[in-house]
């Protein structure tokens, strides 16, 4: 099966390039941690580390991490909530108030500084597994309460099969399905790059590595997402093994 990269919605497209941390840029990254994380604030630390590793030469000043939280807030808050402060109609695996929405903001914006500057020294490989360990958690919750769907019911499965292309619509959406082993652009070079290293390492790995809840839950998020996407599977093929 050919895997390419498909066009993002035109709300959460930005350059491809790679540019440098200045606050516009850094409120971009936090955008994207944020909405990668799915509601998980060690997802998104998670993230920031990975960042860190793949760019040791990002640092963040108290004067940059100040003027990154006003435009991170701003473009959080537009992609989460119309005029009146209402959720917007969009899957976007969270649940947050407006009020809620700038507390994370705030407590992150620190966690993001620390990681850019000081960073623990994580090995590529621990951050990689950790990572889909808690993306594969997050899209289980989401995708299917955390436990694992009843594949064989199959009034269960026409209900849940809503096929979209646009990710934000999706309420089947898997993040580590759809923008990993699919291979989907995320917008941001960056994340893109921690994307194609997850997908690298079950690709070569498999989930031998990870813990036996993530292996059981990883094995139903993509049977469910394949489910769910008839007309855009996802190749299942990872290490020596082929779900």
């Amino acid at each position: 099966m050919t895997e390419l990269r498909k066009p993002v919605p035109a709300d959460i497209v930005e350059s491809q390039e790679p540019k440098p941390l200045i606050p516009t840029y850094a409120a971009l990254v936090f955008f994207h941690s944020f909405r990668h994380s799915q509601g998980m604030p060690a997802l998104q630390e998670g993230i920031f580390h990975y960042l860190k590793y793949a760019n040791p030469h990002w640092t963040m000043s108290p004067e940059q991490k100040v003027e990154m939280q006003t435009i991170a807030k701003r473009k959080i808050e537009n992609h989460l909530f119309g005029k009146n402060g209402q959720p917007k109609q969009k899957y976007i695996h969270t649940q947050l108030t407006p009020t809620k929405s700038n507390e994370e903001i705030l407590e992150m914006s620190k966690k993001m500084q620390q990681a850019f500057n000081n960073g623990k020294g994580y090995s590529h490989n621990q951050l990689i597994m950790s990572i889909i360990e808690m993306m594969t958690e997050r899209d289980a919750k989401f995708l299917f309460g955390g436990g694992i769907p009843n594949a064989g019911n199959q009034v269960e499965r026409e209900r849940f099969i809503h096929e979209s292309t646009n990710p934000l619509l999706d309420k089947n959406l898997s993040f580590l399905c759809y923008y990993g082993l699919a291979g989907n652009t995320t917008g941001i070079v960056e994340i893109d790059e921690m994307y194609k290293d997850l997908t690298s390492y079950l690709r070569t790995q498999g989930t031998s590595g990870l813990s036996r809840e993530t292996d059981a839950q990883f094995d139903a998020v993509t049977r469910f997402y394949n489910n769910t996407h008839p007309n855009n599977q996802v190749n299942l093929s990872l290490g020596s093994l082929s779900l």
